[in-house]
């Protein structure tokens, strides 16, 4: 019979590890988005999320400008990010901006996409540089009755 060998596996590490990464990736999301999105006029910026059943995604971004709705054309919008390796990759802003909601779920709400899922959006003010993740978990509940006659 051949003896069967484990590799220590240290989660707590790993999970560290992952979170750095994460919060350094969001540190370089952030202020590329913002200068893009102010060199186009936009003052406010909403990505909708929604996810359920082991399977979630980005839905929607709407930007707003001074006087109402933008009309941006992400895909033709390239915005320079630092790569891991310190270099500069350009990226679409449509791609970056949903890179940064993504990694703002899985950093502040692991699972959103499973079960009965999540949704919400992540709103970006570019004026006042913040972005605010607002996340609405859904759960199934039910009470319980027993009652003896």
């Amino acid at each position: 019979m051949a003896e069967i060998t484990t590799v220590p596996f240290d989660y707590t590490a790993w999970q560290a590890a992952n979170r750095t990464r994460t919060l350094e990736r969001i540190a370089q999301l952030k202020p590329a988005v913002l200068a893009a999105l102010g060199m186009h006029g936009v003052n406010q910026v909403e990505v909708t999320f929604d996810g359920c059943g082991d399977d979630g995604s980005i839905q929607d971004i709407f930007f707003h400008g001074a006087s109402g709705p933008a009309q941006v054309i992400l895909e033709t919008i390239l915005i320079g990010v630092p790569t891991e390796d310190g270099e500069s990759a350009d990226v679409t802003l449509d791609s970056a901006l949903e890179d940064l909601a993504t990694l703002a779920l899985e950093l502040h709400h692991q699972g959103w996409e499973n079960n009965d899922g999540a949704t919400g959006a992540l709103d970006i003010d570019v004026a006042n540089a913040t972005f605010t993740l607002d996340c609405k978990l859904r759960y199934t509940a039910y009470h319980e009755y027993a009652t003896e006659l």
